[in-house]
């Protein structure tokens, strides 16, 4: 069980560091939009954000934690497989969506919603 928690720890500063990684790609994909903006105002950002991709990275987490709670009670052992193959989708959806995202804020001008997808 010890070892599981740590790997949801691990999981979760690698989440955190993906989500970090995208905020500073895409400020210096965007750079243009925050010219003049001075280096305190851009590394602020990162840390605002921070709430923001610790409540991503719980929720994926919350979602492996169920996902792996099914699973036990289904085979009765922990499954890092699952738990890596869970995490892994989450992340390449996420970097889909996060590179769309970089990418398209350059033309509308504004972040990827609902309205993108409709």
């Amino acid at each position: 069980m010890i070892k599981y928690l740590k790997y949801l720890l691990q999981t979760a500063l690698f989440l955190l560091l993906f989500f970090a990684f995208y905020q500073v790609l895409f400020l210096l994909f965007n750079r243009s939009y925050a010219d003049g903006a001075p280096f305190g105002v851009l590394a602020r950002s990162l840390w605002v954000g921070l709430r923001l991709n610790l409540s991503m990275s719980s929720y994926v987490l919350l979602l492996v934690g169920v996902i792996q709670t099914i699973g036990l009670l289904l085979t009765g052992r922990f499954s890092y497989k699952l738990s890596k193959v869970t995490t892994l989708f989450f992340v390449v959806v996420f970097s889909g969506i996060l590179l769309g995202n970089i990418n398209l804020y350059a033309y509308w001008g504004r972040l990827l919603d609902a309205e993108g997808f409709a």
